[in-house]
C-alpha cells in the first residue's frame, strides 16, 4: 500500500474467508466491518456527545448504526454490523473497517424577543469524519497492529430550527443532535462513498523469480504499485502475502511479505483499493486577524468548526478528496516525520498514521462588517459581511472571498446577537469559497 494513506483510527472488519471459508471467490462485494463510534480525541472535548453517552447509553452510537443499516444495500461493499467486533478483530488479517468519528459538536441558540413574542433559533453543528482501513501487523514492529487509513470522508450535520417563544430543553437537543447526525449519514454517505472501489481480483502465479513472482493481473485490471495480493494453494488455504511492486498492463511484480512456498500456478487474489483521487487535501492551519472577529470568537474553536466545514463542502460540492483537517482531534508528530491521530473509543485511544497531503489549505477570516443600510421609525435593516482568504501554496492559490447577508430588525424593541449572526454567515462564506473552480 502507498505510503500516501492515511493512517487513523481503529473498528473492524471481516474478510468473507473467516465467515465462509469456503466460499472465497463466490463473494460479489468485499466485506467492510463496522464496530461503533469514535471521537478524535478526549471524549470530554465533546460536551453534546458526552452528555448524550452519559443520560442515555447506547442512544447515539446506536442511531448512527441504524443509519448506516438503512444504507447498506447502497454501499460499494457488505457492511457487517456485529457486537463483538473488537474480539472477532485479533483473530482476523489484514480487515477493511468502517468508522466514525465526532469531531465537533456544536450548538449555537439565538433569540429574539418583541413585546408580543419571543422567537428561538438553534444551529445544530455536528462534525464528523467516516474512515475506511485496513489493520495489519507493524512493519517495524511485527507484535503491534497497523491502521492504515484508505479513505477518508469528512460530514457536516448544520441543521437550524426556529421555534416560537419555546426555548429547547436539553434532552429537545440532544435528541436534534442525534436526528442531525443520523439524518446526514442518511442522506450523504452513499453517493460520497460511489467514487471509491473496493474489489478482488482472481489469478495465478505466472513466474518465480528471486526478487518475488509475477502474477497475471495488472493496470487492466486496476491494480496499482502498494497494494496487496493473497496467495492460496491448492485446497484453497492461504499461503501468505506479498505487495504489489512493479505494475504492467496485464501483470504485476509481488514481493512476498515474508518467509513462504510458493509454486508456478497458485491462486491469487489481489486486493484493489482507489478512493476518489490521488490529489488529496487538508486544511493545515486556519487565523483570525480580523481584530473584530477576534473580540468575538476564540479562533482555535472557531477554526475547527471553519476546517470542518469548508472539509465537508470540498467533498460535497467540489468532489474533491479531503484528508481530515489538522485543526481537529489531537495529532502527534514523530521525529521520522510521521503524523498520527489520536482516537478514542471506550476509553481507549489508538493512534493512526496520517500522510501529508498533496494540497495543504490555509485559511485566515479577515475581516467582519455590520452597518444599518436602511432605517426608520418602524424597522431597520442591517447588513453583515465577512471575509475568508484562502490560500494553497502548492497550486499557486491565493484568494479572499465575501459573503452578505441581512436581516430586518425592530429598533429598540427587538433584540439579536450579532455573534450568532456572524456565525451562520461565516458557514455561508465557507461553503461559497469551497466551491471555487480553480480550487
Amino acid at each position: 500500500m502507498s505510503k500516501r494513506v492515511l493512517c487513523f483510527f481503529l473498528i473492524f472488519s471481516m474478510p468473507l474467508c473467516f465467515l465462509f471459508p469456503c466460499a472465497l471467490y463466490a463473494q460479489d462485494k468485499v466485506i467492510v466491518g463496522f464496530g461503533g463510534l469514535w471521537t478524535a480525541g478526549p471524549e470530554t472535548n465533546y460536551p453534546i456527545y458526552s452528555r448524550i453517552k452519559k443520560k442515555h447509553p447506547g442512544k447515539m452510537a446506536g442511531a448512527v448504526t441504524s443509519a448506516v443499516e438503512k444504507i447498506a444495500e447502497d454501499l460499494p461493499f457488505k457492511i457487517l454490523i456485529a457486537s463483538d467486533a473488537e474480539e472477532m478483530k485479533k483473530n482476523i488479517d489484514y480487515p477493511y473497517s468502517l468508522a466514525v468519528a465526532i469531531t465537533r459538536d456544536d450548538v449555537v441558540r439565538e433569540r429574539f424577543s418583541t413585546p408580543a413574542a419571543e422567537i428561538n433559533k438553534t444551529i445544530v453543528n455536528a462534525g464528523m469524519v467516516v474512515m475506511l482501513y485496513q489493520t495489519a501487523p507493524d512493519p517495524n514492529n511485527p507484535l503491534e497492529q497497523r491502521n492504515t487509513i484508505l479513505f477518508s470522508l469528512p460530514l457536516v450535520g448544520y441543521h437550524q430550527q426556529l421555534d416560537g417563544n419555546k426555548r429547547l430543553t436539553e434532552d429537545e437537543v440532544d435528541d436534534l443532535f442525534i436526528k442531525t447526525v443520523a439524518k446526514t449519514f442518511e442522506t450523504h454517505l452513499t453517493k460520497r462513498l460511489k467514487g471509491i472501489r473496493l474489489d478482488k481480483i482472481q489469478g495465478k502465479v505466472v513466474t518465480i523469480h528471486d526478487n518475488g513472482v509475477v502474477v497475471n493481473f495488472g493496470a487492466l485490471q486496476g491494480m496499482e504499485t502498494g497494494n496487496k495480493v493473497d496467495f492460496f494453494d491448492a485446497t484453497g488455504k492461504k499461503i501468505g502475502r506479498g505487495t504489489v511492486t512493479k505494475i504492467q498492463k496485464g501483470e504485476c511484480e509481488v514481493k512476498p511479505d515474508g518467509k513462504f512456498s510458493l509454486s508456478k500456478g497458485c491462486s491469487a487474489t489481489g486486493h484493489i483499493c482507489k478512493g476518489m483521487s490521488e490529489d488529496t487535501y487538508q486544511v493545515a492551519t486556519f487565523k483570525i486577524s480580523s481584530k473584530k472577529a477576534a473580540a468575538l470568537f476564540d479562533e482555535k474553536i472557531l477554526g475547527q468548526q471553519v476546517a470542518q466545514w469548508f472539509s465537508d463542502f470540498l467533498v460535497e460540492r467540489a468532489g474533491k478528496a479531503v484528508l481530515p483537517s489538522k485543526l481537529n482531534g489531537e495529532w502527534v508528530t514523530e521525529a521520522t516525520g510521521e503524523s498520527f491521530s489520536i482516537f478514542v473509543k471506550d476509553g481507549q485511544a489508538h493512534r493512526f498514521e496520517i500522510p501529508s497531503p498533496r494540497y495543504p489549505i490555509h485559511l485566515n477570516l479577515t475581516g467582519l462588517n455590520c452597518k444599518i443600510l436602511e432605517g426608520n421609525n418602524v424597522n431597520e435593516i442591517w447588513g453583515y459581511k465577512a471575509w475568508l482568504q484562502v490560500d494553497i501554496p502548492d497550486k499557486t492559490f491565493s484568494k479572499k472571498f465575501d459573503e452578505l447577508s441581512t436581516k430586518n430588525l425592530v429598533p429598540g424593541i427587538q433584540q439579536h446577537m450579532e455573534k450568532d449572526e456572524f456565525f451562520d454567515l461565516i458557514h455561508q462564506l465557507t461553503a461559497k469559497a469551497a466551491m471555487e473552480k480553480s480550487l
